[in-house]
């Protein structure tokens, strides 16, 4: 699936890069900044909810009339949180208690997201629509895990590996890869986007001694960024 996107990925560029090699096209790089809203959709239907996230990075913006293509390469923050309240009894006859019991996971990629742009007023100012896939390679991450009020937080770094044995803690996968798509608008050198991030890659392991696959974990939501672009053709 991950050589399929960066095969995609790749030929993509090259046939865009052959069809406007003879159009006027104008080059524009420059910062981007925002924010991510993300969870991991699992095929247990588990009822996970988003968790906020940074993005950052640099972009590049070709554009030649009403069409432009825009790479990008940003640090994004995935992820997703869950809670839930846990009844007990520390007996037969003793009163009911609870807890609240919380997990957070936070990953951390290496993104390259490729987009098909179009712009129906133009490159300069106007509204957008854009779409193109992109791959990601995780850097890092944790898990936290907490019991209020009976006990702290814990946080535990995750291994990055394709497979993992069952009890060796926290896991996750290097490589991710998907769509996205969405909505901005650019007023001279100012971008504002908004997209849906479609994650087509599981990011959980294979694990060595559990029968059959891995639960399936795939990363989606939403992100929302401004950047800005200097104009460095001549």
């Amino acid at each position: 699936m991950n050589k399929l996107f960066a095969f995609s990925l790749l030929t993509s560029g090259l046939a865009l890069a052959t069809t406007v090699a003879h159009a006027q096209v104008k080059i524009s790089v420059g910062p981007v900044v925002g924010e991510t809203l993300m969870k991991q959709h699992v095929d247990t239907n588990s009822g996970l909810d988003y968790r906020f996230g940074l993005v950052a990075g640099a972009q590049a913006y070709l554009g030649w009339g009403r069409f432009a293509l825009q790479p990008a390469l940003l640090f994004a923050q995935k992820g997703y949180k869950y809670s839930t309240q846990l009844d007990y009894r520390t007996g037969p006859n003793s009163p009911p208690a609870s807890f609240d019991f919380t997990v957070k996971q936070r990953l951390n990629y290496l993104t390259l997201p490729v987009n098909f742009v179009f712009a129906p007023s133009g490159t300069a100012t106007g509204p957008q629509f854009f779409a193109g896939p992109y791959v990601s390679m995780l850097l890092g991450g944790n898990i936290e895990q907490g019991e209020q009020p009976s006990l702290p937080a814990t946080t535990t770094s995750l291994r990055i590996a394709n497979e993992a044995d069952r009890y060796d803690g926290p896991t996750a996968r290097r490589f991710d890869a998907g769509f996205q798509a969405g909505l901005g608008f650019r007023y001279e050198g100012f971008v504002l986007q908004a997209n849906y991030s479609l994650g087509l890659s599981n990011t959980r392991p294979t694990y060595t001694y559990v029968a059959g696959s891995s639960i399936g974990a795939y990363n989606r939501g939403f992100q929302a960024s401004i950047g800005y672009l200097f104009d460095v053709t001549h």
